[in-house]
């Protein structure tokens, strides 16, 4: 791969991982209004975070998050974490996690429910996918 290309995938990564931002922002707001239907009103941004941050219902969207994460630092030059996969082993990731199954593991379970009951986020997964395919068939 020569430089134009690498650059040209970077430039990719950098709208990709704002496509999935969008993506991870409404998931994370339709677990809030499922877990609030069960628990109440979770209050402040601060309380949020530490429900967030800490209570199992949640549990299943660090999967993404995590992967967000090691696109932004392969986008990033000055981050000096490295990286151990391909920017393309991390896209397969993604695409493998992105797949709804409603008879899946938990990610795709819960996945599944949020895109069949929530238009935002199908919208946002197949502007996900779509732009997912762009840069695999890149890389």
């Amino acid at each position: 791969m020569d430089k134009a290309q690498s650059e040209k995938i970077l430039v990719e990564l950098a709208t990709f991982s704002q496509t999935l931002l969008a993506l991870h922002k409404e998931l994370l707001g339709f677990e809030r209004k499922q877990y609030e239907s069960i628990n109440g009103s979770v209050g402040s941004s601060g309380n949020f975070l530490g429900i967030l941050m800490n209570h199992p219902s949640f549990n299943w969207l660090r999967k993404l998050s995590g992967l967000i994460v090691m696109i932004d630092e392969i986008i990033d030059p000055s981050e000096k974490n490295k990286i151990e996969q391909s920017p393309r082993e991390i896209l397969l990731d993604i695409e493998k996690l992105l797949q709804p199954d409603e008879q899946g593991q938990e990610f795709a379970q819960k996945y599944h429910t949020a895109i069949h009951n929530e238009p935002t986020i199908a919208i946002a997964h197949g502007q996900a996918m779509n732009e997912l395919k762009k840069i695999i068939a890149m890389a």
